[in-house]
């Protein structure tokens, strides 16, 4: 059976004030089956965002991209934009990371909500009926006096829920959802988190979650992709990934988890990456984390080192990887 989407060596770069082309990801690629979870991680400046966007098309417009993006057979690379706006919201919907960028401040949350059902032709008593529903099963309390608030007179945790209605509304097969917690405080990001998982199983919907946290992470995907400096360092499961990390890289995200106490008292310290993501118009002519890798050997200079399968169901870009783990 073929993937829901493929993504096959994409390739991202953007214009320069001086016409030139600033590459930005590169050899990025993964597939995802109809129902799937998928993470994405990496520090800022990984490119993660960037990724989100040129999957649903919404890049600037000069933007070069290369590669493919297959979605349900179709290449949305060369895909028109009428071809994409036809896709956005119907078929694959994203939730940005700040709900009031996302929300119309004019508009009342239950008008916003039917807008995509009015779209595709659903009477305004029925799309009103749904929005209501939809506002009471992302846990709206009072939802019939809440449809018809403004954004602003609900809290941070209510407008995220909003957005996830309105991005559920038409019953995408696959859903973006770039850093939605970010904003919000511990207690209300588990909720929306959780409300976020049933949606996506009961629909049998796939997931997308781009997040630099991976606590989160690890209770909402069930596969996970590494980013760093524009391009795929590991993918796997994510209890195998979070357990026996295979790239450096990611073995320090995880270092730089929060933990708690141990039975003792006594609090684990945290590692720290030395150094930051490189800027994009000065990687290393080799490994793009060899100067920040406790790992580093001189082959690491030699050369970019090719992504490259370590098991039957994970990959690593690293030349000193094995499926038990990183070395050191």
């Amino acid at each position: 059976m073929s993937p829901l989407l493929s993504v096959e060596n994409l390739g991202v770069a953007l214009a320069r004030a001086d016409g030139s082309k600033l590459p930005i990801l590169h050899d990025v690629g993964f597939n995802l089956a109809k129902g799937e979870t998928l993470g994405i991680v990496g520090e800022s400046g990984s490119g993660k965002s960037l990724l989100a966007l040129a999957l649903i098309g919404l890049l600037p417009g000069s933007a070069t991209v290369s590669g493919a993006i297959r979605f349900e057979g179709r290449d949305l690379v060369t895909a028109s934009e009428a071809g994409l706006s036809a896709i956005r919201g119907r078929r694959i919907a994203m939730i940005f990371q700040e709900p009031m960028t996302a929300l119309n401040p004019a508009m009342r949350i239950g008008d916003q909500i039917a807008e995509g059902l009015r779209l595709d032709g659903v009477r305004p008593a029925a799309a009103r009926a749904a929005a209501l529903a939809l506002l009471d099963r992302v846990r709206i309390a009072d939802a019939a006096n809440r449809i018809d608030a403004f954004p602003h007179e609900l809290s941070g945790g209510q407008r995220q829920r909003v957005v996830i209605a309105i991005a559920l509304a038409r019953s995408p097969a696959l859903l973006i959802a770039d850093e939605p917690t970010t904003a919000l405080d511990v207690t209300v990001q588990r909720d929306v988190l959780d409300i976020l998982g049933e949606l996506v199983a009961e629909a049998n919907m796939a997931l997308i979650l781009v997040s630099h946290d991976l606590g989160v992470i690890a209770r909402t995907v069930a596969r996970t992709l590494v980013l760093y400096a524009g391009t795929r360092f590991e993918e796997a499961p994510t209890a195998a990934l979070l357990a026996t990390p295979a790239n450096p890289y990611t073995r320090g995200l995880i270092g730089a988890m929060p933990r708690p106490r141990k039975t003792d008292g006594v609090r684990q310290r945290l590692t720290v990456i030395p150094g930051t993501v490189p800027a994009f118009g000065a990687l290393p002519p080799g490994c793009r984390f060899a100067d920040r890798c406790p790992a580093h050997i001189p082959a690491c200079d030699a050369g970019e080192p090719p992504w490259r399968a370590i098991g039957p169901d994970r990959a690593v870009r690293c030349i000193r990887a094995t499926a038990e783990g990183a070395e050191r």
